[in-house]
Order: C-alpha cells, then sequence, then structure tokens
C-alpha cells in the first residue's frame, strides 16, 4: 500500500514554484532525471527516477520507479520499476563513445 507521495514542482514566468504533479512514493531518498533517445526519433525524451527505500512497515524490500514523461497529458508516468533492498542513491550517466564499444549509451547507478 502507497502511503506518501513525493512532488514535482514547475518554476513559473515569475520564478515561484508551483506544485505540479505528486507521484506515489515509499521513503523516497533519492532522485535523478536524463533524457534519452529510445525510439530513433528526432527527439529525446525526459525520464525521473525515484528511489525509494521504504514503506511504513519498515520494509527495505523497495522498487526503484522510472517514470517517463508523457507528452499528451504533460505529465510523468511509470514506465518501468526495479526491485531494489535498501537503494540509498540513484545517479543516471552516459558513456561516450570512446568508452562504449556500441556508441552513446546510458546506465542506471543504483546504490545501498
Amino acid at each position: 500500500m502507497l502511503c506518501c507521495s513525493s512532488a514535482v514542482y514547475k518554476i513559473d514566468e515569475r520564478n515561484d514554484l508551483l506544485l505540479y504533479q505528486k507521484l506515489p512514493t515509499r521513503g523516497a531518498v533519492s532522485t535523478t532525471t536524463f533524457t534519452a533517445n529510445v525510439d530513433g526519433s528526432a527527439a529525446n525524451a525526459t525520464y525521473l527516477v525515484i528511489a525509494n527505500n521504504r514503506n511504513n512497515a519498515g520494509n527495505i524490500e523497495q522498487d526503484v520507479v522510472i517514470y517517463g514523461w508523457y507528452n499528451v497529458t504533460e505529465q510523468f508516468r511509470p514506465m518501468q520499476t526495479i526491485p531494489t533492498v535498501d537503494v540509498q542513491r540513484v545517479h543516471a550517466f552516459t558513456a561516450t563513445e570512446s568508452q562504449s564499444a556500441r556508441g552513446m549509451s546510458l546506465s542506471l547507478s543504483l546504490s545501498n
């Protein structure tokens, strides 16, 4: 059961933060964002990764959730989950062509 949420804010034209969207979370401890071209189109897609650490019962077996930006509704929606135990941090990074035999690649690091 989800008990809590984390907020996504948007900066308006006066540089004020406005609540934009709430996402269900369970003891969120880390977030990261990245862009990737996953379908071969000219535009990159935007992703938000949230590391959930524990629920109200103290269970540390929680999923990291990857949200993708959905242009139709202009909101993030869940795309994939990664089961973890006591995750503390998420980090997205890219490897350049010199670091990867296949050209540009994206990796997601999870640490506990």
